[in-house]
C-alpha cells in the first residue's frame, strides 16, 4: 500500500483504508488543548478522527489506517532473454517488437507500487 500523505490527500488525491474502504473527504482539524493537530475523514457516511500520519490508534496497525489509493499503471513491456525491457504505450506496438520476446507484460493490471 501507499502511504498517507496528508498534504496530496488535502488536495484531492484518492485515499482509502488498509482494509479497502473509500475516504471521500479528509479535512485538517485545528489544535485542540494538547496542541496536537488531528485529521478527520468521511468514511461511509461517518467522519472518523485520525492521526496527521493517517493510523487511526497509535502503536499498530489497524483496518481503518489511511493510505494513498494506488494508481492504475498502463502500458506493455516486453521482456528479452538477451535485452534491456523495453516499454510499450499499446500492444499493437509492443506485438511489433516481439520477434526473440520472452514475455509481455500488460501493466494495466497492476498497480502502482506492486513490484513485477
Amino acid at each position: 500500500m501507499k502511504a498517507f500523505n496528508l498534504e496530496k490527500a488535502l488536495a484531492g488525491e484518492k485515499v482509502v483504508t488498509r482494509d479497502g474502504q473509500e475516504v471521500t473527504q479528509v479535512t485538517l482539524f485545528n489544535p485542540v488543548e494538547d496542541g496536537c493537530e488531528s485529521i478527520g475523514a468521511l468514511i461511509d457516511g461517518r467522519i472518523l478522527v485520525f492521526y496527521k500520519d493517517g493510523s487511526y490508534m497509535k502503536g499498530g496497525e489497524a483496518a481503518m489506517d489511511l493510505f494513498m489509493t494506488p494508481k492504475k499503471l498502463s502500458g506493455f513491456i516486453n521482456t528479452y532473454s538477451d535485452l534491456p525491457p523495453t516499454l510499450h504505450l499499446s500492444k499493437l506496438d509492443a506485438d511489433c517488437w516481439s520477434k526473440n520476446r520472452t514475455a509481455c507484460v500488460d501493466l494495466s493490471q497492476l498497480e502502482e507500487g506492486h513490484g513485477l
